[in-house]
C-alpha cells in the first residue's frame, strides 16, 4: 500500500560535464542527505510504528552515503 506523508527530504546532487571539442557528455544524479525513513518517521503520527517497521523497501532505509557513492561511480563510468 502507498500513502502520501507530509514533509520533505533534503537532497544533494553532483553533475559532471565533459566537452571534447565536438560532443558534450553529461552525467550525474541526486541523492538524499538523510535516510528517507527518517523523514517518514517525522511525518508519522505519535504512537505509530517507526518507518523502519512500516517500510518494506530497504532502499528507503539505506545510508545516504551509499547513494552518493553510486552517483560518483556513475560519473566516473561515463566515457
Amino acid at each position: 500500500m502507498t500513502r502520501t506523508v507530509p514533509g520533505s527530504v533534503e537532497m544533494e546532487d553532483r553533475v559532471a560535464v565533459w566537452h571534447d571539442g565536438t560532443d558534450v557528455l553529461l552525467a550525474g544524479g541526486a541523492y538524499p542527505v538523510e535516510r528517507i525513513t527518517a523523514a517518514i518517521d517525522e511525518a508519522l503520527p505519535a504512537g505509530a510504528p517507526d518507518a523502519d517497521t512500516l517500510v518494506e523497501d530497504e532502499t528507503l532505509a539505506a545510508d545516504p552515503t551509499a547513494f552518493e557513492e553510486d552517483v560518483g561511480t556513475l560519473i566516473v563510468a561515463v566515457e
